[in-house]
């Protein structure tokens, strides 16, 4: 009996691998129905690309989107799903229809697509960075604001200064507005990145910002070619294949490091035993507790919790302890000290509630810990101070 967990292991394994074979098998099918296609004015390298766009990027992306379980990472992912969606289908009506169909308006239509598809992911990146959670300070938010404002204006007066005679305008606008859009993506990753201590959170950042590194260097690239400044049209492309075939890489080892479901069984059974004694013991102690994960999303609640902030339906599905702590005077140095793994305690938040108007409440809050000595989870106390 002992070697059936082994048999079982590489019984797995084998048709892990036997999965993947055929997944291999059936990319490189369509990889040279593809070629049979476009091979006339596209690359081999440029159509592997283009393949693993469409059945790498997407399909791993909407993976991660379905078993992300934090908000901002289901926020990421989400935009991440779309992007790809709206690249897959500018990359069929910029190329592949075009071979069947001589139809001149096509391309364009499939750059507005591109273009459509950039310019969505900065509202994934503002939406996370404006939680209360995230430890920017306000005064990194405007420098960000401002390096955007000054990419933008150096942008338009290098066009401006440089287009000369060029009549190819539309190309000209589009990619003047993806260089934009490319660095404003890189400088919200980037201060995403070092905001977060998390590296499930870094490494999700960083893929953007790895794809966004080669895509604004083949925007340029371009930019440069339509307005006759440099004969670099031709080397564009070479950025756009590295982006996906790195970009594809890292969302595939992002996906085998953290969404399978054997991941995600080893991460829980290397919580600390106190930790998984005190969330058996939230729904029986007299105070009103809560559990909240390492992105402060409440996971358990005590009865009394409930009651003291009235959280009903969907109120209580969005609670996030750490928003709390944020209204409070010292609430970004609170939230500070919490995500270093301090304990502390809150006083003036105020919290207001449809019946009883406004309320002040203190919270106690304590990380929880893993084996390997990180934040696992928190564990929050809340008792009220006084109505005003």
């Amino acid at each position: 009996m002992e070697n059936v967990p082994e048999n079982l292991k590489t019984f797995k394994n084998a048709i892990l691998f036997l999965i993947i074979f055929q997944c291999l098998i059936v990319m490189g099918m369509v990889t040279f129905l593809l070629y049979s296609f476009v091979g006339e004015y596209l690359s081999i390298v440029t159509v592997i690309s283009a393949m693993l766009l469409l059945m790498v990027c997407l399909p791993v992306s909407i993976h991660l989107y379905l078993s992300a379980k934090e908000k901002d990472l289901k926020t990421l992912f989400k935009y991440m799903v779309l992007n790809f969606l709206l690249l897959s289908i500018s990359g069929i009506i910029w190329y592949l229809v075009p071979a069947s169909f001589n139809w001149h308006l096509l391309p364009y239509i499939g750059k507005m697509l591109m273009l459509i598809a950039c310019g969505i992911l900065p509202l994934s990146l503002l939406i996370i960075i404006r939680h209360p959670q995230i430890d920017i300070r306000p005064v990194h938010k405007y420098i960000a604001v401002l390096l955007n404002i000054a990419a933008g204006i150096g942008i338009l007066y290098f066009i401006m200064a440089n287009i000369g005679g060029s009549g190819n305008y539309y190309d000209i606008f589009i990619y003047g507005l993806c260089i934009f859009i490319d660095t404003g993506i890189l400088i919200y990753s980037a201060f995403l990145i070092m905001a977060y201590s998390t590296p499930k959170f870094r490494y999700a950042f960083f893929i953007w910002f790895l794809f966004f590194f080669f895509s604004i260097i083949g925007d340029s690239f371009n930019l440069l070619g339509y307005m006759g400044l440099y004969d670099t049209l031709e080397y564009s492309q070479i950025f756009y294949d590295v982006m996906l075939i790195l970009g594809s890489a890292g969302l595939i080892l992002y996906s085998m490091a953290y969404a399978r479901p054997r991941a995600l069984a080893c991460l829980s059974r290397k919580h600390d035993r106190s930790a998984d004694m005190g969330y058996e013991r939230v729904l029986t102690v007299p105070g009103s507790m809560c559990v909240c994960d390492h992105g402060g999303n409440a996971v358990m609640m005590s009865d009394s919790f409930i009651d003291m902030l009235k959280l009903s339906g969907n109120r209580r599905q969005m609670f996030n302890i750490l928003m709390y702590a944020g209204a409070s005077i010292d609430g970004q140095k609170a939230i500070k000290r919490i995500r270093e793994g301090d304990a502390v305690t809150i006083n003036g938040i105020k919290y207001f509630d449809e019946k009883d108007g406004s309320r002040i409440l203190s919270l106690k809050v304590f990380p929880m810990f893993s084996n390997d000595g990180k934040i696992s989870s928190y564990i929050a106390v809340a008792e009220e101070n006084k109505k005003s």
